[in-house]
């Protein structure tokens, strides 16, 4: 018994291998009589690999494909000559889940048996036996072709055909030699239930589908088709054997798997053409013999071992070894070639070619430019027509414009690069066309050059343009400042050094044209004075509000301050009176001899000082002399006064909101004197910068 299994599935492993979780067991029945059961337990199989090539040389077989045989072995058993015939049964359970034409096939099992009626145990019948077993890949879109037929040691008549695949087991994991386990122990006898079919693509005649074409010659046993679907696919074939006398004495079943996959082969033959006929031949038109090159586009070249291109030319054959040749052919005729292929499988392969020679067309032109100034280029015609007159000129200058007169003249808008085409086509419907790179670069008959300024005082720059028109890329601009630098920008900006200089502009066109200008004033430059000043006090404050002003400038003779909008001043190093707090832009203009200038400035802050005092004590005797106890100092700013005297005792005896007021020593309530001792003041208020100033302590009064 030989069972097969995918080896890179994560399905079983061959029952009584090591490392199954089941013994192979095969049980003989007599009749249908489960009672007659006999079990035979078989011991490991002989697990040896299978070549899954289908033995075509000319196609590819997909990697990563990995099919085992086991091959199990029975002990000799004694079967009595019986009236009933005796029904020899493995079931397994299950199928590969990734079978496409039966229905839930990861739970349906398999039974494989083996038959031998009344009539074979009475002739000592021996059973047929098939020659080989079918390859397990097969190529969609490919034919297909295998010999399925057996040997009978008897010289019986044998007949083929397609029949159903059987069901056993189930899928019971729990008892596997139950009736419904993964390996029956005993098996189940006949009759075998035939696996369901995906209707009505798929059936036991039509194992590959109705679009395969797949059948079995029921004579010689050979298998032909033409798979269409990929998949794979359960097969059983039945081999049944008869007697001289039409009598059937057995029926041998194959039960197997076809993998249909999409097979590279080797080497696909292709050729570039302008048609191919319907019995595969390329054809290749030209209109001209010289120089015809055959652009071999066949696919899987690594492949190639050997080959060679033949054309017949007047009777005689002529060979080329070039993948893709160049053939000349002597003058207008058809003539046909072939492309012979052997791969390294040996598999031979061939293509028809035929290449129309139609005419001698060779299209060409002239051309006259305008050299480097604008003007028109003129295009005159030189093709070659050969036996045919020409019917249509087609011209494209590259521009986007085109023309059909035979010699056209065309002026150009822009200057630049351009590709000009000449199409022809003669009286045969022969096109050839022939392409020049022209090149339209003039340039204008002069240019001036511009400048902002020709009387520079440092750091002042040169802003540089020209009355050029706008140029492309493909021109090349030099700017020459005339002190050893130049520029390529089309308006260049430039700081000189001291001196005088004469700058000039050269424009170089791609095709050598050339332009140069000078400029005709000369450009001075010269250097301006450097303006800055200190001050003192820094940073002054209210209580210093004259601020002397220290002109530290060098190469200047005449001065111009502004402070801050509050009055100007040309003296070399004035002195300003500030009238009042905050910042204030103070800047200088400095003028040298030569008319240049600087500017130097800076913020002057003005800072508030507030100089509030309070004494602790007073005598308000009327003796005009502290006879009042208040706050001195600037009262400027000052905002939300309060000001209060509290007794030791914490009565309030004094309080005003008037900065000017002051305490004369009496209650404020009763106008009486209070005594002589410690009285505690509390003042508060806003100073000019917004901030809360508070002041608190004691007063002495002295009587």
């Amino acid at each position: 018994m030989k069972i097969y299994r995918d080896c890179l599935s994560s399905g079983d492993l061959f029952d009584s291998s090591p490392g199954a979780t089941t013994t192979a067991s095969v049980t003989i029945f007599e009749g249908t009589d489960a009672n007659s059961a006999r079990v035979q337990y078989l011991s490991a199989p002989t697990v040896t690999s299978v070549d899954p090539n289908p033995g075509n040389e000319c196609v590819l077989v997909p990697p990563d494909i990995c099919i085992e045989e086991g091959f199990y072995t029975f002990r000799e058993v004694d079967l009595p000559v019986s009236d009933e015939p005796y029904h020899i049964v493995y079931q397994r359970c299950c199928r590969n889940e990734a079978l496409t034409n039966i229905n839930q096939p990861g739970t349906s099992g398999a039974t494989y048996s083996i038959d031998i009626t009344p009539e074979a145990q009475r002739a000592e019948n021996n059973s047929p036996t098939f020659d080989q077993f079918p390859p397990f890949i097969i190529c969609a879109g490919e034919e297909f072709s295998f010999d399925h037929s057996a040997t009978d040691p008897d010289g019986h008549r044998l007949e083929y055909s397609f029949c159903s695949p059987y069901l056993g087991g189930g899928v019971n994991n729990q008892v596997p030699g139950a009736e419904d386990g993964i390996a029956p122990d005993p098996d189940s006898p006949p009759p075998f239930t035939p696996v369901d079919f995906v209707g009505p693509t798929y059936s036991a005649q039509e194992p590959l589908g109705i679009n395969a074409n797949f059948a079995i010659d029921s004579q010689t046993g050979i298998i032909t088709g033409v798979p269409a679907q990929t998949g794979q696919f359960v097969v059983t074939v039945c081999a049944a054997e008869y007697d001289e006398n039409g009598i059937l004495l057995s029926e041998v079943r194959r039960d197997f798997q076809f993998l249909v996959t999409e097979c590279e082969r080797p080497i696909a033959l292709d050729i570039a053409s302008d048609e191919q006929q319907n019995d595969g031949t390329f054809v290749l038109n030209s209109c001209t013999g010289s120089d015809i090159q055959i652009d071999n586009r066949s696919e899987g070249q690594d492949n190639v071992a050997s080959f060679f291109w033949a054309f017949e030319v007047n009777g005689a054959t002529e060979q080329y070894s070039e993948w893709s040749p160049s053939v000349s052919f002597p003058d207008a005729g058809t003539y046909p070639g072939t492309l012979y292929v052997t791969t390294s499988s040996g598999c031979m392969d061939s293509a028809q070619v035929s290449v129309n020679v139609l005419s001698g067309l060779a299209a060409d032109f002239s051309v006259t430019d305008p050299a480097c100034e604008e003007g028109p280029f003129l295009f005159t015609d030189q093709s070659q027509l050969g036996s045919s007159n020409a019917v249509q000129y087609q011209w494209d200058f590259g521009d986007g414009t085109t023309s059909v007169m035979p010699s056209p003249t065309h002026t150009y808008a822009t200057p630049g690069a351009r590709t000009v085409r000449l199409q022809v086509t003669d009286g045969s419907g022969c096109v050839d066309s022939a392409t020049t790179e022209i090149a339209y670069f003039p340039v204008p008959p002069g240019a001036s050059i511009q400048v902002n300024r020709t009387e520079v005082c440092l750091p002042q720059t040169v802003q540089f343009s020209t009355d050029l028109p706008p140029l492309t890329a493909d021109y090349t601009v030099v700017w020459d400042f005339g002190d050893g630098n130049t520029s390529s920008e089309a308006g260049p900006e430039h700081s000189y050094a001291p001196g005088t200089y004469l700058p000039s502009l050269s424009v170089m066109a791609p095709n050598g044209c050339s332009l140069n200008a000078d400029f005709d004033n000369p450009i001075v430059v010269q250097i301006s004075p450097q303006a800055g000043f200190q001050f003192s006090p820094d940073p002054p404050t209210s209580l210093e509000s004259d601020v002397t002003f220290l002109n530290t400038t060098e190469g200047a003779n005449g001065y111009q301050w502004n402070f801050g909008g509050l009055g100007q001043s040309t003296d070399e190093s004035p002195v300003f009176l500030f009238p009042d707090t905050g910042a204030y832009r103070v800047e200088l203009i400095a003028t040298s001899s030569n008319g240049c200038t600087d500017t130097a400035s800076q913020v002057l802050e003005m800072i508030p000082v507030v100089a509030f005092y309070v004494p602790n004590a007073f005598s308000p005797n009327n003796d005009g002399r502290n006879d009042v106890f208040r706050g001195f100092g600037p009262a400027g700013g000052r905002g939300d006064f309060e000001f209060s005297v509290f007794s030791r005792w914490g009565d309030r005896i004094f309080y005003t909101t008037d900065s000017a007021q002051g305490w004369d020593g009496t209650h404020q309530t009763t106008g009486e004197p209070v005594p002589q001792g410690s009285y505690v003041y509390y003042m508060t208020f806003t100073g000019p910068e917004g901030e809360r100033i508070d002041k608190k302590g004691l007063v002495h009064l002295v009587r």
